[in-house]
């Protein structure tokens, strides 16, 4: 069986197979996720995570991982205006969840794509956008973001209770 499935996928292109390959990968992660959101929901009812406490139900309709994973970005990335992928990936791992620098990447592309996060311009990071469609200043646009000629005095100094 397995010699016929390897013939058909040899008469693939290096594209697809990789394709292909990536794709298994993705739903590997999600699997990985779910195993693990299975074992704290078991630990927070007090079991070890590979007890069994009695029959196990069939699962009622499809189960929502990347959405369960991108409550966890927008969680991670609050807590600072911008980040990399691979910091993104280190606060992963820092929670116990494994991922790696392209999968960070195609779920920050969906949060793009769903008006949740966007691409800082000219660099390798990334921000959350708000409901509201009003994003974060960096320190720099702070300074020039009244009307013309205008510049806020002491834009970046320090107020009282929030830094």
């Amino acid at each position: 069986m397995s010699t016929v499935l390897v013939d058909l996928l040899a008469k693939q292109t290096p594209g697809r197979l990789n394709s292909m390959r990536a794709e298994i990968r993705e739903q590997m992660n999600r699997l990985q996720l779910e195993y693990e959101m299975i074992g704290r929901a078991l630990a927070a009812q007090g079991q070890p995570s590979g007890s069994r406490s009695g029959q196990e139900t069939p699962r009622q309709g499809a189960a929502r991982p990347s959405s369960d994973r991108r409550a966890i970005f927008r969680e991670i990335m609050s807590t600072q205006a911008t980040w990399t992928t691979a910091e993104i990936v280190t606060a992963l791992d820092g929670r116990g969840i494994r991922s790696n620098d392209s999968a960070a990447r195609a779920m920050l592309r969906r949060m793009a794509q769903a008006g949740e996060a966007e691409h800082v311009p000219g660099s390798k990071r990334w921000r959350l956008t708000s409901a509201n469609g009003s994003r974060r200043e960096s320190p720099a646009e702070a300074t020039n973001s009244g009307p013309e000629g205008y510049v806020r005095a002491n834009a970046l100094a320090p107020v009282d209770g929030l830094r």
